[in-house]
């Protein structure tokens, strides 16, 4: 006579059952965790210098009063320009902008990259801005550039434009 575990099996299977709810559950309360404003070109005036050694530049610019110029996906290949995402997060903590972008290499440091990111506070329900601004030549880089708004690895928020030449798409 052979011994039924079935017992233990559907208990083993309600345990998965719920694990495997638990992380969708979850993966979703992330995911709204931030929300997207406004997105394209912008103005704005800098304010602090920090320190940021996961970008080609080794630094990034944090900005204040920003002024909303065009909403757009597509983005001017020229110095000077200023594009990205206006965001809210619901929950306060740290978040990581994450731009992807095709190669770019800092002629000073001869350091490339084709990923930039940097860690950025958030307060809940504060408007955030995540982007990049061409103050270099050797910044400007036509194609597809992916600005991402990411906690651990899972992305909060993305937003895709296009860099081009004037007059090509």
């Amino acid at each position: 006579m052979t011994k039924r575990r079935s017992n233990g099996t559907a208990i083993r299977f309600a345990r998965l059952v719920l694990c495997v709810g638990i992380v969708f559950a979850l993966s979703g309360c992330l995911t709204s965790r931030v929300s997207i404003v406004n997105y394209g070109i912008f103005e704005a005036k800098p304010d602090k210098v920090q320190n940021a050694s996961q970008t080609a530049r080794g630094t990034v610019v944090s900005l204040n009063k920003f002024k909303f110029i065009e909403e757009t996906t597509q983005v001017p290949a020229k110095v000077g320009t200023r594009f990205g995402l206006l965001f809210k997060s619901k929950k306060t903590g740290d978040v990581t902008v994450r731009i992807i972008h095709p190669p770019t290499t800092n002629p000073k440091t001869s350091k490339s990259r084709s990923v930039e990111s940097w860690t950025q506070p958030c307060k809940a329900g504060e408007m955030q801005y995540g982007g990049f601004t061409f103050d270099e030549k050797w910044e400007v880089a036509t194609g597809e550039w992916r600005i991402q708004i990411v906690d651990g690895e899972v992305i909060l928020a993305e937003q895709i434009f296009t860099v081009a030449k004037s007059g090509s798409k």
